[in-house]
């Protein structure tokens, strides 16, 4: 359901920048491959944040999404590249994917999102550039 989609980065409970991203329309389209499996493709959204905004090494930051109002979007996580023994720059591994349950905070599975993963082995496909 297209609409609005609110973000905030955040370290600890400090928000550090925040926006929104809009649509006006739906903006995927499922395709069914020749093996009856439903995929459906990816639109990248890019943000920019102010460039006063420090982000130190070794420190654990948030990113937050929540739709605006009767906005509907959905995110599918990825694999963690660690689960399979990769590392960087070959896979992404240092991120988690969580969403709310019940209240709280979980680890995401990709395959039921009510169900509390308990490895955290999936991370949502969210890449920071940093510029000079």
């Amino acid at each position: 359901v297209p609409g609005s989609l609110q973000w905030r980065l955040l370290q600890n409970s400090t928000v550090l920048a925040s926006g929104t991203i809009q649509q006006s329309t739906a903006n995927y389209a499922p395709l069914t491959m020749h093996t009856g499996l439903r995929v459906v493709n990816l639109t990248w959204y890019h943000q920019t944040l102010p460039r006063n905004i420090l982000l130190n090494a070794g420190q654990n930051y948030y990113l937050e999404f929540r739709p605006v109002g009767s906005s509907q979007w959905r995110v599918a996580p990825h694999r963690n590249g660690s689960y399979f023994n990769f590392k960087w720059p070959a896979a992404f591994t240092e991120s988690n994917a969580q969403h709310l349950l019940n209240g709280g905070w979980v680890n995401t599975h990709f395959w039921n999102y009510n169900y509390a993963y308990s490895s955290g082995g999936y991370n949502w496909p969210v890449v920071l550039h940093i510029a000079p």
